[in-house]
């Protein structure tokens, strides 16, 4: 069973989140495609590389938008498209200007 990781965490909570779900998989490993940061933000889309106990072997792309304050990570949010992070984080113009071919 996937672990619930909607809510807000403490830093231990949210280290028992990460290694819940890291645990699901025989392995896991995260390529990052890029960082924007842009103010208090930081947008990283990366795909995510996974392997199950039986072998098979699953890609998914998706996008976490960090928000920094004083120097610590207020926010975290992972979103299923860029531009739909991009505009999340307030950088509408931005997510236009990539959806320009």
């Amino acid at each position: 069973m996937y672990p619930d990781t909607r809510g807000v965490f403490t830093v231990d909570e949210a280290g028992g989140v990460l290694e819940r779900a890291v645990g699901l998989w025989e392995s896991l490993w995260i390529e990052i495609n890029e960082v924007v940061e842009i103010g208090d933000h930081v947008v990283v889309p990366h795909t995510m590389h996974v392997r199950g106990r039986d072998g098979i072997e699953a890609q998914a792309r998706t996008t976490w938008v960090f928000t920094f304050r004083n120097g610590k990570m207020e926010r975290g949010c992972l979103y299923q498209d860029k531009q739909e992070a991009l505009k999340a984080a307030g950088l509408s113009e931005l997510a236009m200007s990539q959806e320009r071919p």
